[in-house]
């Protein structure tokens, strides 16, 4: 990040990081109309298109994000996205967290911790 401000590293990640929750919900949805019963039923056609809108989203406010940043600092944090999914899982789709996953998500927190020091 060439000459930001603190406030403005911090601004970015965090938009970096709503854009990543926002693709999780992306997600939820992609997982619901996968459940549905046809692919013309109401169910599927919504979530469907709502994770569809999502993506678009996500797309988009990327490339705004690597105007920004450096893309290997940004990607490092695309690792939060299997946190996300886990959560989702678990608090959604009555899913088991096992405790490899929990290492798991540690050492993504601690990499993106690691990372994040380095690319300041």
């Amino acid at each position: 990040m060439n000459e930001q401000t603190g406030k403005d590293k911090i601004k970015v990640f965090l938009t970096l990081h709503f854009s990543f929750f926002l693709m999780s919900i992306s997600g939820i949805c992609s997982k619901t109309a996968a459940q549905s019963d046809s692919i013309w039923s109401w169910n599927f056609i919504i979530f469907y298109n709502i994770s569809s809108t999502i993506q678009i989203f996500f797309v988009y406010q990327w490339q705004q994000i690597l105007k920004v940043i450096p893309l290997s600092v940004a990607y490092v944090h695309r690792a939060v996205n299997l946190i996300w999914g886990m959560l989702w899982g678990f608090l959604i789709f009555d899913e088991t967290i096992r405790p490899a996953m929990l290492l798991g998500s540690a050492l993504v927190i601690f990499g993106l911790y690691v990372m994040s020091g380095r690319s300041s």
